[in-house]
């Protein structure tokens, strides 16, 4: 019984209290299973097959709420911009994008729109925080940016990291990167470059709370100018590996009172 209710607790902090009546059934049919054919005078072996009917039906809601059916990493295609323009062998400046040719762009750069001016860089010429592509965002008057549109299919805690960092290119100066999410929801993060390459990593967690038909915009901007210590060559914070994924934790207002009541049930039915 203390397994029955640590897995039971398990899965309804993995989510699952839209599928109380869907357990009390299973548990009910456990305990009959078990009182006609199993410990109640049935065969040796057979006291355990009830259990299993409990343990698929967990395991199916968990996938429905915490694995195929939608949650698990990543919800960003080409999150780490390995998907780009193709680079020149003889050049070391990167591509210069911008939202003029952004219907180009989505194909290049993918699924990702271009806001202003941004460089697309690769591991050969720059430091790149992971993998072999990342974005420069280079504030040239307007603001500079990318925008994914996301659609969240279920309500619930999501959770978005990414890596901000500089390129190893002498850009010298102070980092600010806007996060949005939506039309409200908006976090800032700053670090001192001193262009040798340095990485930080962030995380923001909120509450999807839109509608499934609608497509939340997503965006990275920065909107401060920073050149190379020679002053020469515009530059800017890399963005790389951005991370976005549903929470198996929902954010549930009255889950203690029907765990408590479900456990109740159980009692009852077993007692």
């Amino acid at each position: 019984m203390v397994v029955v209710v640590a897995v039971l607790w398990w899965w309804w902090r993995c989510g699952g209290g839209g599928a109380v009546v869907v357990v009390v059934v299973a548990v009910r049919w456990w305990w009959w299973w078990w009182r006609c054919c199993g410990g109640g005078g049935g065969g040796g072996g057979g006291g355990g097959g009830g259990g299993g009917v409990v343990v698929a039906v967990l395991w199916w809601w968990w996938w429905r709420c915490c694995g195929g059916g939608g949650g698990g990493d990543n919800g960003f295609v080409n999150s780490g911009f390995e998907v780009g323009p193709a680079f020149l062998d003889n050049s070391s400046q990167g591509i210069l994008l911008d939202d003029d040719t952004n219907e180009e762009a989505f194909k290049v750069v993918q699924q990702w729109t271009i806001l202003g001016m941004v460089k697309y860089i690769d591991s050969k010429h720059y430091a790149v925080p992971r993998g072999r592509g990342a974005v420069m965002l280079v504030y040239s008057g307007n603001p500079s940016g990318i925008l994914y549109n996301q659609k969240f299919l279920k309500h619930g805690k999501i959770t978005l990291d990414f890596i901000m960092g500089d390129a190893n290119d002498s850009c010298v100066g102070d980092f600010t990167v806007y996060l949005q999410v939506g039309n409200y929801m908006m976090w800032n993060f700053t670090m001192r470059s001193l262009g040798v390459g340095s990485r930080v990593s962030h995380s923001v967690t909120f509450k999807a709370e839109f509608s499934k038909t609608e497509a939340v915009p997503i965006s990275f901007s920065s909107f401060n100018t920073t050149r190379t210590s020679d002053h020469q060559v515009l530059c800017g914070p890399v963005i790389d590996s951005t991370v976005i994924r549903f929470s198996c934790s929902k954010i549930l207002h009255y889950e203690p009172v029907i765990f408590c009541f479900v456990l109740a049930l159980m009692f009852l039915f077993i007692a």
